[in-house]
């Protein structure tokens, strides 16, 4: 099965199941898979993944909270 096909047949909500969308999202996923091979080589440490994802998640939860502070800070100024 193409990445095309699958894309189409799991496509999801509003999503279209062919045309430019899914032509960028493919792009875009072998543009991910290439970075990550690049990245790992041959070898993925599953774990270690794991952790470098949790960490980022960690890091962009801290910074809504900080956006989210700093919005009622600023509207409680006016």
């Amino acid at each position: 099965m193409t990445l095309a096909k699958y894309v189409a047949a799991h496509a999801g909500g509003n999503h279209p199941h062919s045309g430019p969308f899914v032509e960028t999202l493919i792009t875009g996923l072998r543009e991910a898979a290439q970075y990550a091979q690049n990245l790992h080589g041959t070898h993925i440490d599953f774990s270690e993944l794991q952790f470098e994802i949790a960490t980022e998640i960690e890091n962009v939860l801290k910074k809504i909270q900080i956006v989210g502070n700093l919005e009622q800070h600023i509207a409680d100024l006016y």
